[in-house]
């Protein structure tokens, strides 16, 4: 994804607001904060910001807990 906010940021480069490296680095950290977020991370599109805490694996609830099945089914 980093590659193609990169070729998205010179395609919309304008040489009027600034200097193309400036421009390029802003847009690459905008994308890493992007990645970090919990749509990106979990893939839910109308996430809340503190979700995180509440996701669990499947792997980590079966180990947790016999009837996992269960609470997925509710």
């Amino acid at each position: 994804s980093l590659a193609v906010r990169l070729i998205r940021a010179v395609n919309s480069y304008d040489p009027r607001k600034g200097y193309l490296e400036e421009y390029i680095l802003s847009q690459l950290k905008r994308e890493m904060v992007r990645i970090r977020s919990t749509q990106a991370v979990y893939g839910l599109t109308q996430a809340p910001a503190n979700i995180g805490s509440t996701i669990v694996p499947l792997t980590i609830a079966a180990q947790r807990e016999s009837y996992w099945e269960t609470y997925i089914a509710v």
